[in-house]
């Protein structure tokens, strides 16, 4: 007998949703400028691809070390530790216990606390997301008695040891149940948002949706807490594992089954597998008879639902993985300072590449840039066209966090002689390579600054044609004493007029007895 219609749309369960967006703003103060900046940044973070992709394989992401090592050592203190292989089988059950499950990669399952009618049970859940975590629809909606847990009961507790809590009793935000198994009892699946990232602590596994054959040629696994395990040890739980292969994919009824040994409370492990040194879950155990056991195959239009759930439960800011970006190029979208500044606030730890070609974000971009903390690992920094002038070329040379800075393209930006001789001050990008300064209007008195950097030693390209140099700060160039990689230097266009000049220029340049590894200097153009 199929629910009624009002039974159908209580599929979402949610409690008090907070108003922040994913950068932290009440959502009635964003601006039009910040949705769109929001937007732009989402479609480079989000670690969900779309339903619409071509593979759909979610990521998977290990805690971090010093989480471990802190969860760990409290394991550790709380009780004794057995060997991960010591022998806990009998003959007719080939699960084995994990011992230690704070560990990666156990330790992003746990187990689901939850009341029906105030009558306390428990089941299994996998973190698949900072703050999400998959399990199975019957864990959340009891179909013969059409009533869904309450959600105030609702804990995870990833990692769970015996009476161990080590990552703690995180709280549900909302939860999510099948609509057609809550209509029909198929599709046994849900999800739980999680009131906390834990998932940044535990790590946890990526969403793979496979073809049946890819199925069958894989190792699986299943991880949970069973029932039978602990049954003579009163508020004790324990994780128990089981691996093999799938025996057959039904995809009539979206059905994975297995000769793996499972137990009551074990639902809604997921069915999982490693793939070098990442793990993905490709269904949820649902089912367990004598014979053979089943779990939920996770298609794309569970995949579709998931992915659905995760953006309506106000959820966005905790499917942002701001570790992801290496590289920004915003093209046609228009940047200013008010976005970038926005931009400086997070901590983009792996940002490489930052494209900002003709933003024109001035001098007070450049401020915003210069004193960026944020982003340590920066190495390749556009700013072609952005007309920074004097005073943003002052700014930036102030930097002092961009470390790694290997290329800096500072092309038509007009910063004068005065801009060239603040560059020329910078002591903190040693690691500077590539340098593209064209078309800057600085002059002889510029290059003679430029030529007294003594920072800079792993130079290897400059580029300064089209700057009006003459003779005089061409020559100056060619008795800098610090660029010692310097490959090619770029003179053309800064009449030099004659070829005499040429020659002389050409001659001094190459009797630098720095520049023992110049291959190039171009005197196109004078």
């Amino acid at each position: 007998m199929g629910a009624d219609q009002s039974t159908l749309e209580q599929y979402r369960h949610s409690g008090e949703s907070d108003s922040l967006n994913s950068f932290g703003f009440l959502s009635r103060d964003r601006t039009k400028k910040r949705d769109q900046l929001e937007q732009f940044l989402k479609s480079k973070m989000c670690i969900f691809p779309s339903p619409d992709a071509q593979v759909i394989k979610t990521r998977c992401k290990r805690p971090t070390r010093s989480a471990l090592q802190k969860i760990i050592r409290m394991t550790l203190n709380a009780q004794p530790v057995r060997e991960e292989n010591e022998a806990l089988v009998n003959a007719s059950d080939g699960r084995t216990q994990v011992l230690n499950p704070a560990k990666w990669p156990w330790s992003v399952h746990g187990l689901v606390s939850l009341k029906f009618d105030k009558i306390a049970c428990w089941g299994t859940g996998v973190l698949i997301g900072p703050n999400i975590v998959l399990t199975a629809g019957h864990n959340l909606y009891h179909h013969n008695r059409r009533v869904f847990a309450d959600l105030k009961s609702l804990q995870f507790l990833p990692g769970m040891n015996g009476q161990v809590v080590p990552f703690g009793a995180i709280e549900v935000q909302q939860y999510f149940v099948s609509p057609n198994f809550i209509k029909e009892e198929k599709e046994d699946y849900g999800i739980l948002i999680l009131k906390e990232p834990i998932g940044e602590q535990t790590g946890y596994f990526g969403l793979a949706c496979l073809e049946p054959e890819e199925i069958k040629s894989k190792t699986i696994n299943v991880t949970g807490y069973p029932v039978d395990k602990v049954a003579s040890k009163p508020n004790t739980y324990e994780m128990w594992r089981m691996e093999g292969t799938a025996c057959h994919v039904d995809q009539d009824r979206d059905l994975i089954s297995y000769l793996i040994d499972t137990g009551v409370g074990q639902n809604g492990s997921g069915v999982w597998y490693q793939e070098g040194e990442d793990y993905y879950v490709c269904g949820v155990h649902v089912l367990g008879t004598h014979f053979v056991n089943k779990a939920t195959l996770l298609t794309r239009s569970v995949y579709k639902q998931i992915y659905q759930w995760m953006h309506e439960g106000s959820n966005d800011r905790w499917l942002l993985s701001f570790d992801s970006i290496k590289k920004l190029e915003f093209q046609d979208f228009q940047i200013d300072t008010e976005c970038l500044s926005l931009l400086a606030q997070y901590n983009l730890e792996n940002l490489a590449t930052l494209n900002l070609f003709s933003k024109k974000i001035g001098p007070e971009g450049a401020r915003v840039l210069a004193q960026n903390t944020n982003w340590m690992n920066l190495s390749w920094l556009q700013l072609e066209r952005n007309n920074l002038g004097l005073e943003g070329a002052k700014y930036l040379a102030q930097n002092t966090s961009y470390l790694n800075l290997s290329k800096l393209d500072l092309q038509n930006n007009n910063i004068g002689s005065e801009g060239a001789k603040a560059l020329a001050q910078n002591t903190s990008w040693t690691n500077l390579i590539w340098l593209r300064l064209q078309n800057n209007q600085i002059g002889p008195e510029g290059a003679k600054a430029l030529a007294q950097n003594t920072s800079w030693i792993k130079l290897k390209c400059l580029n300064l044609a089209s700057n009006c140099l003459g003779v005089e700060g061409a020559k100056a160039l060619s008795q800098n004493a610090s660029w010692a990689n310097l490959l090619s230097l770029d003179l053309q266009g800064n009449e030099i007029d004659s070829e005499e000049e040429k020659e002389m220029v050409q001659e001094l340049c190459i009797q630098n007895s720095c520049w023992v590894n110049l291959i190039c200097v171009n005197l196109d153009e004078n």
